[in-house]
């Protein structure tokens, strides 16, 4: 069955790449439609676009910068991958893009030319998933690497040669800067292993990458049996100068500036799933016991005020910046949450999942065929019949969100 691959919204439109899987050859075709009206603006075969702005579709070891409403080419760049693999992500910092290629290469080049500036290669990665501006002419870049198991892997480059300032160990993620220092988290295999220690924070210099100190969080006042039924990681998330730490049974927050003193409880009645941390801003917790469950979504950029709660148990399926897809474990029932404005849920089919979305559209792919036609963008999706083999794209649809309130 073909599918929806990296999806991207901008100036009106919604841009897309298809693949189609017919017998052992896949076809990718990149098609933009206007976000309103669902009419085809452009498409192309061969070129997929990458996770970015602006757009870049890639074409081979190159990248292109195309109008996404016209899909004409303003220029084309000399190859930036070498021979590991193709560019999978990008990302606009000041006057730079950043491409980031399937097997570790990293670029970067003049927004306005594709004129290459530099060519490195900090780590080796399955594909890049992450190229953020840290202050001081520092990136933090990472992806998911493969060995035994696929794991995280982070790096701080230097913004104009793209050397490495430090390469963290496996499942290593930057929560922040304060005071010219990065601060780092292990919540997974390399460090803690049980919510009795639920992570372990350093403060690492931006300009030289040492650590400089190191914390072992311990919010709990007694040490939880090892054969306790909460095992796994914690979620950890800095704001301010809050640090909020969540385990299977309660959430934390920490004193950025004391670490070692003891954490206030905001919640200690979890019921026993993880806290999730939605854009960096947004807690999704389940409180409660079973039969009695109530599901709340908090803003910590305001003290984590409660700015959402459904009765049930609601897990997030799937999201794309503040835009979230919750699930209804007990009805079934399926909605879309936009966190960042006046939050409401509105109901879409179970199948869908959110593939993009800006500050007004939200754009799903469903499995359902069967939707209602003016929930369709453009026409109903046609089979693909090779020989005896067919293939059937999913449904596509794009939701307006309601305007973001204050």
């Amino acid at each position: 069955m073909g599918g929806i691959y990296r999806a991207v919204i901008g100036r009106r439109a919604v841009v897309f790449g298809r693949t189609a899987d017919l017998g052992a050859q896949g076809v990718i075709t990149t098609t933009a439609l206007d976000v309103s009206t669902g009419e085809l603006l452009w498409e192309r075969k061969g070129e997929a676009p990458l996770l970015g702005a602006p757009l870049l579709l890639a074409a081979g070891p190159s990248v292109e910068r195309v109008d996404e409403r016209t899909g004409r080419t303003i220029w084309r760049s000399t190859p930036v991958c070498g021979g590991s693999g193709d560019p999978d992500y990008a990302a606009s910092v000041g006057g730079r893009l950043y491409v980031g290629c399937a097997g570790g290469q990293l670029a970067a080049l003049g927004i306005s030319n594709g004129r290459l500036a530099a060519s490195a290669k900090p780590m080796t990665l399955d594909e890049y998933d992450q190229i953020v501006p840290l202050g001081d002419g520092k990136l933090w870049v990472s992806g998911m690497a493969s060995g035994a198991f696929m794991y995280k892997q982070s790096a701080i480059v230097r913004g104009d040669t793209l050397s490495s300032v430090v390469v963290f160990q496996p499942d290593h993620r930057i929560l922040g800067v304060r005071d010219g220092d990065v601060l780092v988290d292990d919540t997974c295999c390399g460090g803690t292993k049980s919510d009795s220690w639920p992570g372990v924070i350093q403060r690492v210099s931006l300009a030289s990458g040492t650590t400089i100190s190191t914390v072992n969080l311990h919010p709990y006042p007694y040490t939880i049996p090892t054969d306790s039924d909460l095992p796994g990681p914690g979620m950890v998330l800095a704001v301010g100068n809050d640090l909020y730490v969540g385990t299977h049974s309660a959430l934390f927050v920490y004193n950025l500036t004391n670490l070692d003193a003891r954490p206030r409880v905001l919640y200690g009645d979890l019921s026993g799933s993880l806290p999730v941390a939605i854009d960096n801003r947004y807690l999704l917790l389940e409180l409660g016991p079973n039969g009695s469950q109530q599901t709340v979504l908090l803003d910590s950029y305001a003290n984590a005020r409660v700015i959402w709660t459904e009765a049930g148990r609601w897990g997030l399926r799937d999201q794309r910046g503040a835009v979230l897809q919750i699930f209804n474990y007990t009805t079934g029932v399926s909605s879309l949450l936009l966190a960042n404005a006046m939050p409401r849920a509105f109901p879409v089919d179970p199948t869908c999942a959110i593939q993009a979305s800006s500050g007004s559209f939200v754009f799903v792919e469903c499995r359902n065929l069967g939707l209602n036609s003016h929930e369709h963008i453009g026409g109903m999706p046609k089979c693909v019949t090779v020989g005896q083999s067919s293939t059937c794209p999913e449904s596509i649809a794009v939701y307006a969100l309601p305007v973001r309130t204050q």
